[in-house]
């Protein structure tokens, strides 16, 4: 259960902090952290992959209806190509960052 939330909130808080941390935050920096959280990301996804991570809880009882997350022969290649090609983009943004914002709000967003 651990490695599918990590999977999830890693990217999703790394994101949302560079986002909101925008113009304020030293282009370095934003690279160095979208890296880390890139490769946090791949590792954690391969590793749910590997150990078959899954969660399956009751979310809205009254109808039945449950927040389930799993890693299974079909989604687990979608999970590490896209865990794969973030960490890539991220490496390229290095040296080719696009006009038209600061490094944090494209690290961000990707």
């Amino acid at each position: 259960m651990a490695l599918i939330l990590a999977a999830l909130l890693v990217p999703g808080v790394t994101g949302m902090w560079l986002v909101l941390a925008g113009r304020g935050l030293p282009a370095a920096r934003a690279q160095a952290l979208a890296l880390v959280a890139g490769l946090a990301t791949l590792v954690v996804a391969a590793a749910g992959v590997v150990t078959g991570a899954e969660i399956d809880r009751p979310w809205i009882k009254a109808i039945g209806v449950n927040w389930s997350f799993a890693n299974d022969r079909i989604s687990a290649p979608l999970v590490l190509l896209t865990a794969a090609i973030t960490l890539l983009v991220a490496i390229h943004a290095r040296n080719h960052q696009p006009g038209g914002g600061s490094p944090g709000l494209y690290l961000g967003c990707i």
